[in-house]
C-alpha cells in the first residue's frame, strides 16, 4: 500500500509498479488490471498512463475484453469474477471513498463502511500474483486504516532531492 500526494504522483507511481511487476513476473502490459471506484477516476487514470507511455483503456463491466492490449482499467465493481496477476487499485483521489460522512448516523456510517470494505476486497481478490493498492495520503477515511503491518508493506513514496 502506498500513500499519493495527488493523481499525477499516484500515476508515476503506477508507471513504476507496472514497468517493475511486469519485468520481474515476465508477464505483458495485457495481464495487468487497475482497479478504480468510479469511471471518471479510471478514465482520467488511462489519460495520465498515456501521457507516461504506458498503453491502457478503460474498459466497462459487461464490455471488457481481458484480450486487448495493454493495462485494462476497469472499475472495483465490473472487476468481479475476472482475475489477473497483476493489479492495482487506485482513483480513490476524487471518489465517495475518501469522503467523511458526518451526516449520517452512527449505524448508517458503520453500515457503508462496510459495503465499501467488502467492494474493495473483492478488486484486492482479483490479484494472483501481485497487488498494490494507492490511497490519498490526506484521507480521513477509516477505510484505510488497520492494515496489519505484518502482512502490509504500508508507506509512502519517497522522492529523491535530485530528482
Amino acid at each position: 500500500m502506498r500513500k499519493t500526494a495527488n493523481v499525477v504522483e499516484e500515476a508515476q507511481i503506477l508507471k513504476a509498479f507496472l514497468d517493475e511487476a511486469t519485468r520481474s513476473l515476465h508477464i505483458s502490459l495485457q495481464n495487468c488490471a487497475i482497479l478504480c471506484p468510479t469511471k471518471h477516476g479510471g478514465m482520467l487514470l488511462v489519460q495520465l498512463l498515456k501521457e507516461l507511455g504506458i498503453e491502457a483503456t478503460f474498459q466497462a463491466g459487461r464490455d471488457s475484453d481481458v484480450s486487448a492490449p495493454g493495462v485494462k482499467v476497469l472499475t472495483l465493481h465490473a472487476s468481479k469474477g475476472l482475475e489477473f496477476p497483476i493489479v492495482a487499485l487506485a482513483g480513490f483521489h476524487q471518489s465517495q471513498y475518501i469522503q467523511v460522512r458526518e451526516h449520517l448516523s452512527v449505524g448508517e456510517r458503520e453500515e457503508k463502511l462496510a459495503l465499501e470494505r467488502r467492494v474493495l476486497f473483492v478488486g484486492m481478490t482479483r490479484a494472483m500474483k501481485t497487488l498494490l493498492v494507492l490511497v490519498p495520503a490526506e484521507t480521513h477515511s477509516t477505510l484505510f486504516t488497520g492494515f496489519d503491518p505484518p502482512y502490509w508493506n504500508v508507506g509512502c513514496e519517497k522522492k529523491d532531492k535530485d530528482s
